[in-house]
């Protein structure tokens, strides 16, 4: 399905990752040391993202109307969550190939931008939520006070 893309990247990133030739020396253990955080980061993003869109399918092929259990009781966007994580990992991923400062802010343009649009995508279906549920997503709003990340947003 939607997440088979996604999916064939991380593994490629993954598999590239683990069989390159790795450099000796502190500092590129501990460049490599961030790459592999960045790859646990991408791999659980994209486990979030996929659990999420997963329970919501079922969810609105079963019942239909405003999700509010799962990984949807935690956050109410959980799927853009995933999302960002998966795009903040993949950039972390690559850290131990950065080589300099302007490297690594190209390369922080594509999740930085990614991380925007899924903030606002979030906010956009909040908006479009409370119209279309009125009082029962104000009460989910109420419950799930975060928008993407549990305890923080």
């Amino acid at each position: 399905a939607g997440y088979m893309a996604p999916l064939f990247y991380a593994g490629t990133c993954i598999v590239s990752r683990l069989s390159g030739k790795k450099e000796e020396g502190e500092r590129t253990s501990k460049k490599y040391f961030v790459s592999n955080i960045g790859l646990g980061l991408a791999t659980l993003g994209l486990i979030i993202e996929t659990v999420a869109d997963e329970q919501k399918n079922l969810y609105k092929s079963a019942s239909g109307g405003l999700m509010e259990s799962g990984l949807y009781s935690l956050a109410r966007h959980p799927n853009y969550t995933g999302e960002i994580l998966f795009h903040v990992g993949m950039f972390l991923s690559s850290w131990h190939a950065y080589r300099t400062w302007k490297q690594l802010l190209v390369a922080a343009l594509a999740p930085g931008s990614m991380a925007m649009v899924m903030f606002g995508a979030a906010k956009g279906l909040d908006d479009k939520q409370a119209e279309n549920y009125g009082a029962a997503f104000h009460a989910y709003r109420k419950a799930t006070p975060y928008s993407l990340f549990p305890f923080i947003y």
